[in-house]
Formats: C-alpha cells, structure tokens, sequence
C-alpha cells in the first residue's frame, strides 16, 4: 500500500478563530460544509492537510477500494471566502502513524 506525490484540490478559509480545510471533489457528501481538518494558521491547516489527506487515502487502499478522483473543484462554485489551494502528500511521509492507526479502524 503505497502512493507517492498525490495531489487533490481543496479550499481553504477562515472559520471562527481557524483556517479549515475542504475537499469538496473528494468528499463531495460532506466536503463543501465541513472541513476534513483545520489549523490556528493557514500554514498549520495545511501542514495538518497533508497529514489528514494521507489517512484518509491510505484508508482507502486498506479498504481494498481504489485512490478517489482527484478532480477539480468547479469554478462556479467557488465564493469569495474560499482559497483554492492543492494539497500534496505521500505515505511515505506517515506510514509509521498510518500503519499503527489503519488496524483499529474497524
């Protein structure tokens, strides 16, 4: 189980007193209204992205289904509060945390 320099578009934007971070193409149940992570910074939500990002594919893989669609958030549904922003991570960068956390997952 193994992915390497994978890259999914997502927004970012303030909420309350974080910076949240969306994947609404990603997760298009859920993904426009909540955020799959956030940070006090936008530097830290996206740090805590990448991380976030990586459990959540490498669930995927463990799960025996295939890496989601990396598809484009459409332009026209795009609002002024949002910052398009594409977050880029690898397994490699957490595979010690992923692997101890995948087993307990069901």
């Amino acid at each position: 189980m193994a992915f390497e320099n994978v890259v999914y578009p997502a927004f970012i934007k303030q909420e309350e007193e974080n910076f949240g971070i969306h994947f609404p193409t990603l997760l298009p149940e859920n993904g426009w209204d909540f955020c799959l992570t956030s940070g006090p910074t936008k530097k830290e939500a996206i740090q805590n992205a990448k991380k976030a990002l990586a459990y959540l594919l490498a669930g995927e893989l463990y799960d025996n289904e295939e890496l989601p669609s990396q598809a484009p958030i459409p332009a026209n549904l795009v609002k002024e509060e949002m910052e398009l922003i594409f977050i880029k991570t690898s397994y490699s960068d957490y595979a010690k945390g992923v692997e101890e956390h995948l087993p307990g997952r069901h």
